[in-house]
């Protein structure tokens, strides 16, 4: 047993020092110069000549002894002789400046206070770091003071990325229209229901309404709760015509125009579809939603 663990012992020592010794380079081509720790003969060639593909991200490749050995001959560095050589790219963990920098340039939104909880902790080559807001999930709308993941990319080379990540907690002081208390669906919002108030946002990609009277009038999507910023994407303009409302149908027929009065039998805004009834014969039929109180068929 003794034996076993000296000789594992050896082995990691050996990895150890192979690894040490493994040439990093950064670029897309392994170039012939930095093979000068293999031997400094190398180091006198022209630094445009290529000696191949850099190995991905992860990756060693071991070029044999007699390789290098044709190349030096190439170079008229004839009689060497060379061991086999590790080649690797040069990998470092990402940091939370680099990350904070380039999410900052991302978000190029002053008054933004950025705190990094957590982020990719594996190495990557260097290259640049990008933070798209389409990577960027929405938090709560009832805790926008949660930490969010944000997906980026680090791209290297040409055209190759790696993904990357941050988990953020970003907030924006801004002026937002906030509902003063809970706002039902599909009753139309009035004035004393909404507040002008300086509130700690997230940067949505819907973002909040930032005057009151884009909120009077509109009518909630869904339950929106007191202390809420409110966000076009939550809104919808009231119908023009609504279940119940007595309206005027315009039939057209050709030349020909007939006016009818018609119960409303559903809600729509102007271009939709509703059903409506006769109020004479009791026929149920659909017609275009116009104006207020106003529908149209056409016959033709």
């Amino acid at each position: 047993m003794r034996m076993f663990r000296t000789t594992l012992l050896s082995m990691s020592a050996a990895l150890t020092m192979v690894a040490g010794e493994c040439i990093q380079v950064t670029g897309e081509n392994i170039m012939v110069v930095e093979l000068a720790p293999a031997h400094s003969a190398f180091g006198r060639v022209p630094a445009s000549e290529v000696f191949g593909h850099t190995p991905v991200p992860g990756v060693r490749r071991v070029i044999k002894g007699s390789e290098l050995a044709k190349l030096a001959a190439r170079y008229g560095f004839d009689g060497e002789s060379f061991a086999d050589t590790c080649v690797e790219r040069r990998v470092a963990p990402l940091t939370r400046e680099a990350v904070a920098a380039a999410i900052n340039a991302s978000l190029n939104q002053s008054g933004a206070a950025v705190e990094i909880v957590d982020f990719s902790r594996f190495p990557v080559p260097s290259g640049k770091l990008d933070f798209p807001r389409g990577g960027l999930a929405a938090p709560s709308p009832l805790n926008t003071g949660k930490p969010v993941l944000w997906r980026g990319t680090l791209t290297y080379d040409t055209r190759s990325t790696l993904s990357v990540w941050a988990r953020v907690r970003i907030r924006v002081t801004q002026q937002r229209v906030v509902a003063a208390e809970d706002l039902k669906p599909g009753r139309e919002i009035v004035t004393a229901q909404v507040r002008l108030v300086v509130v700690e946002d997230f940067p949505s990609k819907d973002p909040g309404l930032t005057s009151i009277s884009a909120a009077v009038g509109q009518v909630p999507r869904r339950w929106i709760r007191a202390g809420e910023v409110l966000r076009p994407n939550l809104l919808a303009k009231p119908p023009e015509v609504k279940r119940g409302d007595r309206v005027q149908v315009q039939v057209e027929s050709g030349s020909a125009r007939i006016i009818v009065q018609a119960l409303a039998e559903s809600n729509g805004v102007a271009g939709e579809p509703v059903v409506v009834k006769n109020l004479i014969n009791g026929k149920r039929f659909r017609a275009k939603v116009q104006a207020k109180g106003k529908v149209l068929v056409s016959v033709n």
